[in-house]
């Protein structure tokens, strides 16, 4: 049974940016920032508290070239 949510996504077009807003501008600090390939999963937290905020970028994570099947847009 779920009984928690520790992590919780917001999609950003530009990482950088939304890092600057909610690290420098509200004060939340990084809690993750890690490089995986083509994706980053970038991550800030209320300092103190133990839920993560993903700041994602929309989309299927970037593979050369991208699997047809499953991002391909219409």
């Amino acid at each position: 049974m779920l009984t928690s949510n520790n992590l919780s996504s917001i999609f950003v077009l530009d990482q950088d940016e939304a890092l600057e807003f909610y690290v420098g501008l509200l004060g939340l600090e990084v809690s993750a920032d890690v490089q995986f390939g083509p994706m980053r999963w970038l991550t800030v937290r209320v300092p103190g508290e133990k839920h993560d905020i993903l700041l994602e970028r929309p989309g299927c994570p970037r593979t050369t070239p991208p699997p047809r099947s499953r991002c391909a847009s219409s």
